[in-house]
């Protein structure tokens, strides 16, 4: 008898911790966001002439930026990182601070635009500043004269308009040559 209740006990006790092992805890989903640097800094490697600079601040572009932040919204990300050095995280976050309670001007920045817009219409408490410099190439064309890695980026980003974790677009997605100069 003292054995068939101490296999009952175990089995009462170890059967819980059995169950939440088996369970497959589902795989996290991250979203990668590129846009171009919307405030032309021309710090980056690739130069935006003068000529090719649009004025987010207005139309159509707000409209397309809401959009932007609307498609994103979709995917109900819980944290968003942006490009900015980690040292500089005090200063984003009396910023968003400001941008929520709508006490900072608007500014041309993609963190601005998108980042804080995106986080204050999910309720998110923090922006978070990553950066990695990754890898420097001697000249970042070749990167795209190699067909077989532009043809694969190309089967990337059709698979995207095949994805159900956002649904479709409501509007085209602008890129910096669909953008028109104002």
């Amino acid at each position: 008898m003292r054995k068939i209740i101490g296999a009952l006990i175990f089995l009462a006790i170890a059967t819980p911790s059995f169950s939440q092992s088996a369970s497959t805890n589902p795989k996290t989903k991250i979203m990668t966001l590129g846009v171009f640097h919307f405030a032309y800094h021309n710090l980056d490697r690739v130069k935006t002439a003068e000529k090719d600079m649009i004025s987010v601040l207005d139309e159509p572009y707000q409209s397309q930026i809401a959009s932007i932040a609307k498609s994103t919204e979709k995917f109900r990300p819980t944290i968003i990182a942006i490009e900015l050095d980690p040292a500089r995280q005090n200063s984003v976050d009396s910023l968003y601070s400001l941008y929520k309670i709508g006490k900072l001007p608007p500014e041309k920045s993609e963190i601005y635009q998108l980042a804080y817009r995106i986080g204050n219409n999910l309720n998110l408490p923090k922006i978070y500043c990553v950066n990695d410099w990754g890898r420097h190439y001697d000249n970042i064309q070749m990167l795209f004269k190699d067909k077989a890695r532009v043809d694969r980026f190309g089967r990337f980003i059709d698979s995207l308009d095949k994805a159900d974790w956002i649904g479709p677009y409501e509007s085209p997605q602008p890129t910096n040559r669909q953008l028109k100069r104002v």
